[in-house]
């Protein structure tokens, strides 16, 4: 059959020793995997980035009616996305996730980052944004690189009702609504 050829960068934007790295990085995946390694690895080079996939998600989200939408996209632009936005999907793997799941807990909320005593985000943000990037994947189809990443403990807590909130409360129950 005819040769194959792979492209691994051209001189002098990539050393020798980087090149050589990649030739037994392709060779091992050759061996492995056959000729599909190279269609995989085709197949890489066209992969949208994350952003586009969150984009495409937001769309079949917004067409469902999913009410929480923009606080979901708020939270991708606001933890997610300098993360990994520009990153293909497939270079999202479950230890870079990690990584960067308990680099997230008290680190400044970016929104305030101006602020003296800006506030951090908590284990609650944190499981929230973790719990929206596993389900962008999930939802299109792809292996999901927080599964089995084990979630921040929460503390309950317990809410009250101010004097307002609990006179609507009891108009609304004896309005028989």
């Amino acid at each position: 059959g005819r040769a194959e050829r792979v492209t691994i960068g051209s001189y002098p934007d990539i050393k020798l020793k980087t090149a050589r790295e990649k030739v037994a990085d392709i060779q091992q995946k050759v061996k492995l995997k056959g000729k599909q390694a190279l269609r995989d690895m085709e197949a890489e080079k066209y992969e949208d980035s994350f952003d586009s996939l969150v984009k495409g998600w937001a769309v079949m989200k917004r067409g469902e009616g999913v009410r929480e939408l923009d606080n979901y996209l708020r939270r991708y632009e606001v933890h997610i996305k300098d993360t990994f936005g520009s990153m293909r999907p497939s270079d999202i793997t479950k230890t870079k996730v990690q990584t960067w799941y308990h680099g997230l807990v008290n680190k400044t909320d970016v929104r305030y980052k101006d602020q003296k005593d800006a506030p951090t985000i908590g284990h609650s943000s944190a499981n929230r944004v973790l719990k929206l990037l596993g389900q962008v994947f999930r939802e299109s189809d792809l292996p999901d690189p927080t599964h089995g990443i084990k979630r921040f403990v929460e503390q309950s807590r317990e809410e009250y009702l101010n004097t307002a909130e609990l006179e609507r409360l009891m108009d609304v129950l004896n309005s028989g609504a």
